[in-house]
């Protein structure tokens, strides 16, 4: 499905790009785990507040809990990470082999909500692992279309 001639990800520029984007999107995850509890709930309830007032202005039903709004937050930091992880296996390897960049996910998922035992007011969550596990997987997918599609419209 993924042949190293297709990917143009072996440039060292490219490699270190990618490299920089999933180092700057685990400082983000693990700064936002970081925060303490009330931190954390006035960070969801001001997003919450402009995404309300952007579904009102354009004449939707706001959202009532920012409880969703956490739990897509999860799932869509994690679609970008699994997706990151799988270009930097791709820049390193030439392959489309998904094992490393799902373990890594995994692995980063479960030792970010561990991480939260140290912020006051938090506490770990299995959901949010299997959310962030969720939205790795789905991120790696993503991209795997993506490269099948590039390598297809190559072919014609």
């Amino acid at each position: 499905m993924c042949h190293k001639r297709h990917l143009v990800l072996s440039d060292n520029r490219i490699r270190i790009l990618l490299f920089a984007m999933t180092a700057a999107m685990l400082i983000f995850i693990f700064g936002m785990s970081s925060m303490n509890g009330e931190e954390s709930t006035d960070v969801s309830v001001g997003l919450l507040d402009i995404i309300n007032r952007l579904l009102y202005d354009l004449g939707f039903v706001c959202m009532q809990s920012d409880h969703i709004l956490r739990k897509l937050a999860h799932f869509g930091e994690y679609f970008i990470l699994g997706g990151l992880y799988l270009l930097d296996n791709m820049s390193l390897r030439g392959s489309c082999c998904i094992c490393a960049p799902c373990f890594a996910g995994v692995i980063t998922a479960a030792a970010d909500e561990l991480s939260q035992n140290l912020s006051y007011g938090r506490s770990p969550s299995c959901t949010d692992v299997f959310i962030d596990s969720s939205g790795i997987l789905v991120g790696i997918l993503f991209i795997l279309c993506i490269v099948r599609i590039k390598t297809k419209l190559r072919r014609q």
